[in-house]
């Protein structure tokens, strides 16, 4: 799979990834970053959707009911904006994987796990051969 990060003409970069992908399209995992986008999207045929939250301006209280009321592969944040911690609590249990940006360590990798986060997007880490993570 591979998964998008278009940022400005999103909808027109996800109309040519679908005329030249064709059925191969389902391989694709576009991140959205508005909300407003969903319906487009999946109007592509795009089925799998992640909600990276850094280009929404919508309150925590909206941004919760939109993402219990659809159906996301995965939603993204950065710790460090203002409502994280109630985000990251309230969708802990939710069934929605919740994935965090960019950091490029271990040790950040485990203490967000602790917090409930699916997982990290990052630049230099993977699992290395023995199954332990390690750093290019």
């Amino acid at each position: 799979f591979i998964v998008t990060d278009i940022r400005g003409r999103d909808l027109y970069g996800l109309q040519r990834i679908k005329a030249e992908l064709g059925p191969q399209q389902r391989r694709i995992i576009p991140q959205m970053y508005q909300a407003h986008r969903y319906p487009d999207i999946r109007a592509l045929g795009y089925e799998q959707v992640i909600f990276t939250l850094y280009g929404t301006s919508l309150d925590a209280d909206s941004l919760l009911d939109f993402i219990r009321a659809t159906p996301l592969f995965a939603v993204t944040l950065h710790p460090a904006r203002p409502d994280a911690a109630r985000i990251v609590s309230e969708l802990r249990d939710s069934g929605i994987p919740l994935y965090v940006h960019t950091f490029n360590d271990a040790d950040d990798l485990a203490r967000f796990r602790e917090q409930g986060v699916h997982g990290l997007y990052t630049d230099f880490l993977y699992f290395g051969e023995d199954g332990e993570i390690a750093s290019q």
